[in-house]
């Protein structure tokens, strides 16, 4: 009874409440969430609350858009920022969030009272994201999966630009502008084909070499059957002359072929007229006609086509500017867009050198194309000069014939396997192809160069120094290359990039808007591995959030050239 008693009268221990349940905004419905951070009657949900609730719903109806996430967490930002203004207070972005939940001045906020708004936060602004965009290091897998996911984002963006895309001889292709090497003048093979135009059909001397003109430029036979049928007056020594002339302007055109064949490496008559077309040039047949009346009988002592490649790919190798080197080198992102500068840089100087490089002496040309020298004078050594100052520049149009096939493969290649190496692989493969993309891509897609540089302490203000400073540098050299180029894309002929003021407008953008592309970017980043974080895969590919579709960015060009342009 007693013992009953005692423990009727025993103290109950308290009930120990069991730890609210926590909060998972991602399984709330809309109307949850507006009920959670619902506050009294005198609470009216604001401008950026209300852009809050759109932003958290538009989530909650689609969690598979990496674009619903970052507009959540920016819409978190605008609102946080609002109470730290109604506070007369800053909000500092990333640096306050990185405090404690309860030092922030949005946290005893009455929307707030059901803990709704830590929970978004936590969900949003975790301290590795933090981390990420404050440009530190130390970052974890999911962030690092970010990074590897944007750069295979980007690089599938820039090979929808070039699929199906080719180089081709400037020349070759309508409707390509002209090239510019300099502000004014003529190009160097603009200045030979008006040398060889200006040259008469036969030299200046009375008789019977003046009769048969334009018989000793279509070959010797030719040439024969014409001054035999030629009638009354035809005398053997007409006929003699005629055929020397034939049979010399048959070997010269033979030899210019070879040459240029072999400077290509090929064996293959196509390509010299190829070459020869590219540079505006007439038919190596019609350049022998105007030729070798001049030369006189010095023709006999003109080099064969394979030894005039050799002389000439000699001279070139003596004199040409250093050949395109490894600019890329390990360490901070600034130094890899460095890199690309001074690349781009070196094939401008070449484009400029080539035009000088042509350009030889009387007595260079003679060693050039003559055996042993040769002894000439008068007319044949001003021949031998353009024919020197010719196959000179030929060369520089067999490299482009080269790195077009090679380049061309290359797309074949990109375009099968369905990405594109945004990185220094691309300016490795064809400088004039990354000219080409830092002109049309997105700011932020020209930070994909450092992506793999970006797990380092302060990479986010180095990265804003080099969109602020050494990106407009890099981007007037990438329109210089285009412009002095031989080659051109020709379906990126209507681009703005074919347009003077290019370099100008958009260096003038990259300085700008520096900073706000570089805070956006690693915005943009950081809501990638918030997806990862809270999904556990990757966003499904979308161009609107990562890079640009073709489709939207060609009727983009399209609107814009039929926008009448502002003068700068």
């Amino acid at each position: 009874m007693s013992s009953t008693l005692s423990q009727q009268l025993a103290p109950v221990p308290p009930t120990i409440p069991a730890p609210p349940p926590v909060l998972d905004i991602r399984s709330l419905s809309a109307a949850q969430w507006k009920e959670l951070t619902r506050a009294n009657f005198m609470h009216v949900r604001g401008e950026n609350m209300r852009k809050l609730d759109a932003a958290v719903e538009a989530y909650l109806a689609d969690k598979q858009s990496v674009e619903a996430m970052d507009r959540m967490r920016k819409a978190f930002r605008d609102w946080a920022a609002h109470k730290y203004q109604q506070k007369k207070k800053t909000l500092v972005y990333p640096t306050d969030f990185n405090k404690p939940v309860k030092e922030q001045l949005w946290h005893d906020e009455p929307r707030n009272a059901r803990g709704a708004m830590t929970a978004l936060f936590k969900l949003l602004f975790t301290p590795e994201l933090l981390a990420l965009e404050s440009g530190v290091s130390r970052m974890g897998a999911e962030e690092l999966a970010a990074i590897a996911w944007w750069k295979g984002e980007i690089d599938k963006r820039a090979c929808e630009i070039f699929k199906g895309q080719r180089l081709e001889f400037r020349l070759l292709t309508p409707g390509a502008p002209k090239v510019r090497i300099s502000e004014a003048g003529d190009y160097p093979a603009q200045t030979i084909a008006g040398q060889i135009a200006a040259l008469p059909a036969t030299p200046a001397t009375p008789g019977s070499m003046a009769q048969i003109g334009g018989a000793i430029r279509t070959g010797a036979g030719a040439a024969l059957s014409y001054a035999k049928a030629g009638g009354a007056g035809e005398t053997a020594e007409l006929v003699d002359n005629a055929y020397s002339l034939g049979s010399g302007i048959a070997e010269l055109a033979k030899g210019i072929e070879v040459s240029i064949s072999a400077m290509a490496g090929v064996d293959d008559p196509h390509v010299a007229v190829t070459i020869l077309s590219a540079m505006g040039l007439p038919s190596a047949a019609e350049i022998a006609g105007k030729m070798v009346p001049f030369f006189g009988g010095a023709v006999a002592m003109l080099k064969g086509g394979k030894e005039l490649a050799q002389a000439v790919l000699a001279h070139r190798a003596a004199n040409r500017v250093r050949g395109r080197q490894d600019r890329f080198r390990e360490g901070a992102a600034r130094q890899a867009v460095l890199g690309v500068g001074e690349l781009l840089d070196d094939e401008c100087k070449a484009k400029t050198k080539a035009g000088a490089l042509h350009m030889v002496s009387g007595g260079t040309a003679v060693g050039l194309v003559f055996v042993d020298g040769g002894t000439v004078s008068g007319p044949a050594v001003g021949m031998a000069q353009l024919l020197a100052e010719l196959l000179l520049l030929a060369a520089e149009y067999v490299e482009d014939y080269k790195h077009r096939n090679a380049v061309n493969k290359y797309l074949e290649e990109i375009a099968q396997a369905g990405t594109l190496d945004v990185g220094v692989e691309l300016f490795k493969r064809s400088p004039l192809l990354g000219a080409y993309y830092l002109l049309i891509a997105e700011t932020s897609s020209i930070i994909a160069l450092s992506l793999d540089r970006i797990n380092h302490p302060g990479v986010l203000q180095e990265i804003e120094g080099m969109v602020r400073q050494d990106l407009p540098e890099v981007l007037e050299k990438a329109a210089d290359l285009v412009a002095a180029s031989h080659l051109v894309v020709p379906g990126l002929l209507s681009h703005r990039l074919h347009s003077t003021k290019t370099k100008t407008t958009r260096a003038k953008e990259a300085a700008i808007s520096a900073g706000t592309t570089v805070k956006n970017f690693f915005s943009r980043l950081a809501s990638v591995a918030c997806f990862r974080k809270n999904l556990g895969t990757n966003p499904p590919s979308d161009p609107r959030y990562v890079g640009f579709s073709s489709t939207e960015y060609f009727a983009q060009q399209d609107a814009a050239a039929l926008t009448p342009s502002v003068s700068l």
